[in-house]
């Protein structure tokens, strides 16, 4: 996927907005695919944006509700609806 290997490579190079717009375009066209959510539910967490970031990580969840990280990811949703941005 050609915005998948856009978006890593924007995120290797600290690009947040640039990857965040690539994995959203990615989820245009794929939006079943959990770990496109979840790599952009991680970049919007480290833009600040974690209303947004909680919707991403919650899609991540409800695709792939039985993920090892699930647990992990569900303390990183209640950590960021606790930030009141």
């Amino acid at each position: 996927m050609r915005y998948k290997v856009k978006a890593e490579a924007a995120v290797r190079q600290k690009r947040f907005d640039e990857a965040s717009d690539l994995y959203d375009q990615a989820l245009g066209i794929a939006l079943w695919w959990p770990q496109g959510h979840y790599n952009r539910g991680l970049i919007l967490g480290e833009m600040i944006d974690y209303e947004e970031a909680v919707a991403e990580l919650k899609r991540y969840l409800k695709l792939e509700p039985a993920a090892a990280n699930a647990r992990a990811v569900q303390l990183k949703i209640y950590e960021w609806e606790g930030t009141g941005k």
